[in-house]
């Protein structure tokens, strides 16, 4: 089965994986973890400094040495999720690798950490009294996310035959479980390297922005280095240290020369004491001792390159490190009290919150009534729940359902009591308990936390938004805790951008929002924006723009005006994250308006759809009162466009002023005298249809300014 339980991450991983020079042919490049993780940080600046991580791990090591953790006999058990993608092979032919491969492995993984393998006898005696184990043991998932009985195999035929760790998210994201309380291993035909690992996070505050790690959270390692025993494996990598190396990343250790072509200091990078210190890996299985430093490499660690057979030790540093990653890490501590470990005994009553059925997230409304969505996930009738409804921390519904009668595995509604927001931005909380009156099985997924925006600001047409002020009156909404719309610098001063590029969620929206707008007195009315974006090179990734309109001041949002991908919008391709810095980088948008024509409570909605593929830039935003307005130059106040029988006036004013128009002809007569209120940026039609043909003066005051334009006209 497929378990996908949450929004499929969008990992960025580009081109910079294909370039890496060092690659070779398969087996010789054992793993891609240093890599992974510097292009992730590279390419993330939100992720958290590996100088921090280390001071937080001596910080914590400190904690435990002092006693006030976990003790030294501390046993751990590890819930364990293997993906196989296949290529539709019989269970047991090619990368659909058998149960009991699968199996020889998680042996090997729980021998190893204990120090119970059979080569540990091969440990040189000067490397003994460091040699260390941990009593952890891997067990293979007992209980699925939905609480349904497993065996811990999840096998998913892929939609390419073999892979490279530049396809990290997408053969993740084809099978994946909530990383929290499983250790996901993906086994797959990997052709660039035996394998690579997922580093742990520190428990420091301060990284609620950084890029959601735990949708690519776990181990990646090639079918034919996986497992022990009679299988079709590589011979140099056939007894399954390569999840033992992966895994020993996965818990925090770094490789035992440190990454570093040095002797200098080189026992501190992987930071464990106990680790002699060596200039380079080492690959092969070489004769000890070797002695490139000061000391003998100890060239058998788990955490080298060498071949399968002659690795056979962690040290007691490296057991240390382990365990403090173990006792503190988010998404390592938590796999210790997972619902996985435990087998599903009886019936189950397990109810899943699926979704907050609110059509928009930003409306002028302040009064709403909530519709939530939920799924009885267990194996026994629901017939009874209770909600509880926060708003920005605080209470403000306690309800509960009885009478009802919702089957296993089925979906349905329910409407809340009536909720008052506040004006602005609202943290809003929907948890559910107590299914049936007593505890649920999986209370993990029973909740639901959102952002809803009050938005009563109003304006009116015409209406230019450049962003060189204050944001408001309009507003921003982002889904999840991730990107949004941001103002930013730009080559056109200040702009507004959604940085797919480094957004890893596919599927996640930001929504920039007007104030409430009154067509109800235009017969005609048009838009104009500047978009600016680039294709991401060797990507299939493209992110969506679409405009949205609502008639009800943003409760509900019911027609899409536009939606544009974004090879529409550009011709530009780069690897890079797009920045624009030509005024041929900027493409000009136009949109007609009139089905909002005689709407008082009007507004639009630019919505952007993440795919990881690129930043796409929005500027000067035009709202006219006409259908097919011709923009003007920023520094221009008007123009004039005439036919044979009237003329047009084009206004772009700065801030919106009344203007006084006034036409003559030859004698000096007044032929027309009118004020354009609250005049900015729309378009007048002068119908001269009466006037004889001819030389008119068209004199125009704006403010203190007054200009005068001939105009001829010809019947």
């Amino acid at each position: 089965m497929i378990i996908q339980p949450r929004p499929l991450l969008s990992f960025l991983l580009t081109l910079t994986f294909t370039v890496l020079l060092f690659l070779t042919a398969f087996g010789q490049q054992r793993c891609a973890t240093v890599e992974y993780e510097k292009i992730r940080r590279n390419l993330n600046p939100k992720l958290e400094d590996p100088v921090v991580f280390e001071k937080w791990m001596k910080d914590k090591s400190s904690i435990r040495t002092q006693g006030t953790q976990r003790t030294q006999s501390t046993s751990y058990k590890i819930p364990v999720v293997v993906h196989i993608i296949h290529n539709g092979e019989p269970i047991g032919v090619g990368t659909n690798i058998s149960d009991a491969q699968i199996l020889s492995q998680i042996t090997v993984l729980n021998e190893d950490f204990r120090r119970l393998n059979a080569d540990a006898s091969q440990t040189p005696v000067e490397f003994l009294g460091v040699a260390g184990s941990i009593d952890i043991e891997f067990v293979m998932a007992k209980q699925d996310p939905q609480g349904s009985s497993t065996n811990g195999i999840v096998r998913v035929k892929g939609n390419k035959t073999s892979w490279t760790f530049n396809d990290n998210v997408q053969f993740k994201s084809l099978s994946y479980w909530p990383a929290e309380n499983y250790l996901n291993i993906w086994v797959l035909n990997l052709t660039d390297f035996l394998g690579y690992a997922q580093f742990p996070i520190s428990s420091l505050p301060g990284l609620e922005d950084s890029p959601p790690d735990e949708f690519t959270d776990g181990v990646a390692i090639a079918y034919q280095a996986f497992g022990r025993g009679p299988y079709d494996l590589e011979p140099r990598y056939n007894k399954g240290r390569t999840a033992t190396h992966e895994i020993g990343h996965f818990l925090g250790l770094k490789h035992i020369w440190g990454d570093q072509s040095s002797c200098s200091d080189s026992n501190f990078t992987d930071y464990v004491q106990d680790t002699p210190p060596q200039n380079s890996s080492t690959t092969t299985c070489p004769s000890h001792p070797q002695a490139p430093c000061t000391a003998n490499k100890m060239f058998q660690n788990y955490l080298d390159y060498t071949d399968d057979a002659c690795m056979n030790l962690f040290t007691l540093g490296q057991i240390s490190r382990m365990k403090t990653v173990l006792d503190n890490s988010p998404r390592r501590l938590s796999l210790l009290s997972s619902p996985g470990l435990l087998s599903p005994t009886g019936d189950i009553t397990n109810i899943k919150m699926i979704d907050l059925e609110q059509p928009s997230p930003v409306s002028c409304k302040s009064n709403t009534v909530p519709v939530i969505r939920i799924k009885n996930v267990g194996t026994t009738s629901l017939n009874s729940f209770n909600v509880e409804v926060l708003i920005n921390n605080t209470t403000a519904v306690n309800q509960s359902f009885t009478g009802i009668v919702l089957s296993a595995g089925e979906e349905q509604s329910f409407s809340l009591k009536s909720i008052k927001l506040n004006e602005g931005s609202n943290v809003v909380s929907i948890n559910l308990d107590n299914p049936n009156g007593i505890q649920d099985a999986l209370p993990a997924d029973n909740s639901l936390t959102t952002t809803r925006i009050v938005n009563s600001a109003t304006d009116l047409i015409p209406l230019r938004q450049n962003f060189e002020e204050t944001l408001a009156p309009w507003a921003v909404y982002r889904q999840g805790q991730q990107v949004e719309w941001t103002a930013v610098s730009s080559n056109k001063n200040t702009s507004m951008v959604y940085e797919a590029f480094s957004n890893f969620i596919k599927g996640e929206e930001s929504w920039l929002v007007s104030p409430t707008l009154d067509f109800s007195r235009v017969l005609e009315a048009s838009i104009f924006y500047q978009v600016s974006y680039a294709i991401r090179s060797f990507s299939s990734n493209i992110d969506h723009l679409k405009i949205l309109s609502s008639k009800d001041c943003g409760v509900t949002f019911d027609k899409i005006l536009i939606d544009l991908a974004g090879d529409q919008i550009t011709t530009k391709e780069t690897s890079e994250s797009w920045v624009p810095k030509l005024t041929s980088d900027w493409k000009l948008q136009y949109l007609n308006l009139n089905s909002l024509i005689g709407e008082k409570d009007a507004r639009l909605a630019f919505v952007v759809t993440n795919d990881n593929g690129n930043n796409l830039y929005l500027d000067n935003i035009e709202f006219f009162i006409d259908d097919d307005p011709t923009p003007l130059s920023i520094n221009q106040p008007y123009a004039i466009y005439n036919s044979p029988l009237d003329f047009k006036i084009t206004f772009n004013l700065q801030e919106r002023e009344d203007v006084r128009l006034q036409i003559y002809n030859t004698l000096g007569q007044v032929v027309a005298d009118n004020i354009l209120p609250e005049t900015l940026n729309q378009t007048y039609q002068v119908d001269m249809t009466n006037q004889t043909s001819g030389l008119y003066i068209v004199r125009m005051q704006i403010g203190n300014q007054i200009t005068g334009t001939k105009v001829f006209l010809g019947h």
